[in-house]
């Protein structure tokens, strides 16, 4: 990603977070919607589809970490069970226990693995204002507890953090976990369409790592070019 610029992202994104943020705060339900659906799988996995066509090499680990934290998510969420509020209050569709929450978890996860990708400090402080946005519209809108926000930053970005370092030599190990895992949690709760998703990620980074050993290579280190 030759000549990219952190800036080219993080002001637009801060932009919008905050334009969000505010919106959240005073009521105003359809930019909060807007910001929430950012954080979802399905916004999260396709952005991280760009950036693996984009530069392979870089992000095909990193994937890994990221399907490995949703994973993990995922597999809290059923242990623990935790109800939603009251579905009489939701102003968006939600699925699946409520702890910890999976929109504010993927964020801080994405953006964890951004920032230790390419330790850029405006992406980081991008990134820390939209997972807060994603974090406080997923209480205004009435799906979560602040609890659940509060403890999926927290899971997110440390299991991210952690599995970063882990993806340089476990790269099949985590995608090996991750499926298994996920298709168990398919199988056991089939209602519960993410782990599906989750399963479906695993395998097409499995095909495209098979395809490129040694994926992280020493491109993945390097700062910004």
């Amino acid at each position: 990603m030759r000549g990219f610029k952190p800036e080219e992202v993080a002001i637009p994104v801060a932009v919008f977070s905050l334009a969000a943020l505010a919106a959240c705060i005073t009521g105003h339900v359809t930019l909060c919607k807007a910001v929430t659906y950012t954080g979802g799988a399905g916004s999260i996995l396709l952005v991280l589809a760009i950036l693996i066509y984009k530069a392979p090499e870089r992000w095909i680990a990193p994937g890994a970490a990221l399907l490995g934290s949703a994973t993990l998510v995922a597999v809290i969420k059923v242990l623990v069970g935790a109800p939603r509020p009251p579905p009489e209050g939701w102003l968006v569709g939600a699925e699946g226990p409520s702890f910890p929450s999976g929109h504010a978890a993927a964020t801080a996860a994405f953006w964890t693995l951004v920032y230790l990708e390419y330790r850029s400090p405006v992406l980081g402080v991008a990134g820390a204002i939209h997972t807060l946005a994603v974090a406080v519209s997923r209480v205004v809108l009435g799906v979560h507890y602040p609890v659940d926000v509060a403890g999926g930053i927290v899971i997110g970005s440390i299991s991210a953090a952690l599995l970063h370092g882990a993806s340089m030599r476990g790269l099949w190990i985590i995608l090996a976990i991750s499926l298994a895992s996920s298709t168990l949690l398919a199988i056991a709760s089939p209602g519960y369409r993410t782990p599906w998703l989750l399963a479906a990620v695993a395998l097409a980074l499995c095909l495209l790592a098979s395809r490129r050993v040694g994926c992280r290579g020493a491109t993945s280190s390097r700062g910004l070019k």
